[in-house]
């Protein structure tokens, strides 16, 4: 008995922490799901055009990544769900044993009550006794016999409950499993869909490659004067700020509560608009298109809906306001000792020396293809120079 006790508490406590890994695990798979909602709408939008872009190959890649995710999401569900099926199907054994154990010993109790239950017998039993004592043993010992019956057959009653409940819950999980194992499958099948629609795309693209390796250098050739244009005005800043410090970098206290904010905040900021994906990572890596070559990001790209609003993703004033031939505008945003810029905006709704707030719109994007791509970056100012962060921790997931 003691042992199938502790095997119910340890159970209990199991299946009180595996339900909050439960919970985690749907609380994931929503939000890639909902992830997943957004690329298929770009992708329909980019689609309904029949044109293959650079930007829908980004917005695929991602779908693919995303389902990936999704599916192995799933599994960590199913395999959760099992460890905790297998839990209850001991526990069902177990109890099952228990319950036949209290069953036949009830059985015995109830026999040996009906052979004796005979008052006069009893009393026989009582003074049969040598003294007074053992007369009084004898009885408190047939009133425990009949406490002990009748707390067996409460205990049988707890038990078929318990086992009753234990298996409507395992077929519960049962049904739950089979949603998932569907799920699953479903995702597989959308997850090839997808991957052969991306080499579909690839093949037409790559026949363009002249095309797509012009627009690769054009692009980068704006991103370094987009670069070059924030770390001018850093530098004025610098240069204004050891100017009015005796030569010395140095954060007045309310920049250095800003910036203890905003550093307070890292991995919770909000996205700089409302809704979308990443779909251009920080720092180096393969070209999406073209085989063989590497690009650099110095920020994130999100894509999102054509004219989209960017917003700040958290409270400071306007630095400057850049503007690159061909590539829109872009604005810089002052948080203490860290720096925001926005970019690929074709409107600008803010003006240089402005305080904005957390989730203040500061401009509208370029619409690109049916859709948008919002492009970010945090810098981070010290004594010892310029450094650029990786916006994706910095922002909430």
């Amino acid at each position: 008995m003691k042992g199938i006790l502790l095997l119910l508490v340890y159970s209990c406590y199991f299946l009180s922490v595996n339900a909050q890994t439960k919970e985690e695990l749907q609380s994931q798979r929503k939000s890639i799901l909902a992830e997943i909602k957004i690329t298929n709408e770009l992708i329909s939008k980019t689609k309904s055009e029949q044109k293959l872009t650079e930007g829908e190959i980004a917005i695929l890649d991602k779908q693919i990544s995303l389902r990936g995710e999704l599916i192995r999401s799933i599994r960590r569900e199913v395999n959760s769900l099992d460890r905790t099926m297998r839990i209850n199907e001991d526990l069902i054994n177990d109890k099952k044993e228990e319950l036949a154990r209290l069953k036949d010993e009830y059985a015995k109790l109830v026999y040996l009550a009906y052979k004796h239950n005979n008052s006069y017998d009893k009393m026989l039993y009582i003074f049969a006794a040598d003294d007074f004592y053992q007369a009084w043993m004898r009885l408190r010992h047939l009133k425990d016999v009949a406490k002990y019956r009748e707390g067996q057959g409460e205990i049988i009653v707890e038990t078929r409950t318990l086992l009753a409940n234990k298996n409507q819950e395992l077929m519960s999980q049962k049904k739950d499993k089979l949603l998932l194992l569907d799920e699953q499958r479903s995702a597989q099948a959308e997850l090839d869909n997808d991957k052969r629609s991306l080499e579909s795309s690839l093949l037409a693209l790559r026949k363009n490659e002249q095309d797509l390796k012009k627009e690769l250098i054009e692009k980068e050739k704006r991103q370094k004067e987009l670069s070059r244009a924030i770390e001018k005005i850093i530098a004025e800043e610098i240069r204004k700020n050891t100017k009015a410090n005796d030569g010395v970098y140095a954060l007045t206290p309310a920049e250095q509560i800003s910036s203890e904010y905003f550093s307070n905040n890292k991995g919770k900021l909000p996205w700089p608009v409302e809704r979308g994906v990443i779909t251009g990572s920080f720092g180096t890596h393969a070209h999406p298109i073209l085989p063989g070559i590497q690009v650099s990001n110095n920020g994130i790209d999100i894509s999102t809906q054509k004219n989209a609003m960017v917003r700040s993703i958290f409270e400071g004033e306007v630095s400057g306001i850049i503007e690159i031939p061909g590539n829109g505008m872009a604005v810089v945003v002052k948080h203490g000792g860290y720096r925001t810029v926005y970019s690929n905006l074709k409107e600008v709704l803010v003006a240089k020396g402005q305080t904005v707030e957390t989730k203040q719109n500061i401009g509208v994007l370029i619409e690109d293809d049916k859709s948008s791509k919002s492009h970010i970056e945090i810098w981070q100012v010290t004594s010892a120079g310029m450094k650029k962060l990786n916006p994706s921790e910095w922002i909430a997931r």
